[in-house]
């Protein structure tokens, strides 16, 4: 079901290459849950470097905030309504992490250094809030659970503002036929039927193109079976050198499709997956492997 997401301008200030970080309060981890921030940046970078989604029992809203080689970008918020569901799993996550996310020291690691990239909570509660920052897409110790629904939730909202994910191709040709311009993969991760994969790449000057194709096209025999997936990146001749920051989308609808028609359904998830090698080429002319598993959901 598609939900409608209503657009606004912002009239909201940068600062370039730097982080503002808010001052830490006090987040008791027995009390009731009000609202949470969950947000990204990056200081070296083009296009909407900083995402910030604030949730609470009413609203979800994704402010995006960036610049081009203009100057500053105009602010961006994105609101989707109220959504049960959605808190209730917020909530269920903030009660098993709490204790945990208490504890954590106010920054941890390096935010963003060497451009690589900032991630944050902030937890509003009853008697204060806390914010947490630490190393882009970095897994903290006892908060998993929080962490997973939120990063879940960005990109849902990422995926609907962006547009609609790009679909999965299928081909026998060779590795090398398929991969052109060096990528860095910084990060993956499967939401449902959608991968979500957060690159970097140099450029800034035109539209980069983006396809992921499964070659060989038939699985790999393991258990649970595998598939060989190319992250193919097409620079179109960008000659630009500005290091850009980009969460892109595909839809796996089509592989769980083929999956059924190989080797059926006996309609459990626990035991229907694919194994996802994703392989993207570096620069050095070598090819960088990250493995995700993508966990088969059946209706019915």
């Amino acid at each position: 079901m598609n939900k409608k997401i209503s657009v606004t301008l912002l009239a909201a200030g940068l600062i370039a290459g730097g982080c503002i970080f808010a001052p830490v309060e006090k987040a008791s981890s027995g009390d009731e849950l009000l609202s949470i921030r969950f947000g990204t940046s990056f200081g070296e970078c083009l296009g909407y470097c900083v995402n910030t989604l604030m949730i609470d029992e009413q609203n979800m809203t994704l402010s995006r905030e960036g610049w081009g080689q203009g100057g500053s970008l105009p602010g961006l918020r994105f609101e989707a309504g109220p959504d049960s569901k959605r808190w209730s799993m917020l909530r269920t996550a903030w009660s098993a992490n709490a204790e945990s996310f208490s504890a954590l020291d106010s920054i941890i690691g390096c935010p963003d250094c060497a451009d690589g990239g900032a991630e944050w909570i902030e937890v509003r509660t009853a008697s204060g809030r806390k914010k947490v920052t630490y190393e882009y897409a970095t897994d903290l110790q006892g908060i998993g659970e929080l962490q997973r629904s939120l990063r879940g939730l960005m990109a849902q909202m990422q995926a609907q503002v962006e547009g609609t994910p790009g679909s999965l191709q299928f081909s026998d040709d060779a590795p090398g036929s398929i991969l052109l311009d060096p990528i860095v993969l910084r990060a993956g991760r499967v939401q449902n039927d959608s991968l979500i994969l957060d690159v970097a790449y140099g450029g800034g000057c035109k539209q980069h193109q983006f396809d992921l194709v499964m070659a060989p096209a038939a699985f790999l025999e393991s258990y649970p079976v595998q598939a060989n997936l190319y992250l193919r990146h097409d620079a179109r001749g960008d000659l630009c050198k500005a290091l850009i920051h980009e969460t892109i989308t595909f839809d796996l609808s089509a592989l769980k499709h083929r999956y059924v028609q190989a080797y059926g359904t006996t309609g459990s998830t626990a035991s229907e997956s694919i194994i996802l090698n994703i392989h993207t080429p570096k620069s050095d002319g070598s090819v960088a492997r990250l493995q995700l598993t993508y966990v088969l959901y059946f209706e019915g």
